[in-house]
């Protein structure tokens, strides 16, 4: 239910925002993150941060995944923070 909840979530974001103005991968990792707090199936944050940063590393072409840094962390927790706030403003912001 978790994938199937963050598909219709960063389905719904999309039809309602241009996917060219938004990392479309933070998006669906923030989208992941939300969905499997609505379902209970809730794991920290720092594992959906590993998760979007391997994703990166193999979008760059760099399967040796590097390890994360501290200040590397900190920024991608903020980021994803800050998509999943997006994400609440485009769900509740009124036509």
């Amino acid at each position: 239910p978790t994938i199937s909840t963050a598909m219709l979530i960063s389905s719904y974001f999309f039809i309602k925002k241009d996917y060219l103005e938004y990392d479309r991968y933070l998006i669906c990792t923030a989208a992941l993150f939300m969905a499997s707090k609505l379902n209970n199936e809730h794991k920290g944050i720092e594992f959906f941060v590993l998760s979007y940063f391997k994703l990166l590393n193999k979008i760059k072409g760099n399967d040796t995944n590097p390890p994360l840094q501290n200040d590397e962390k900190n920024e991608l927790i903020t980021k994803i923070i800050n998509s999943e706030m997006i994400i609440f403003k485009v769900m509740f912001e009124n036509e």
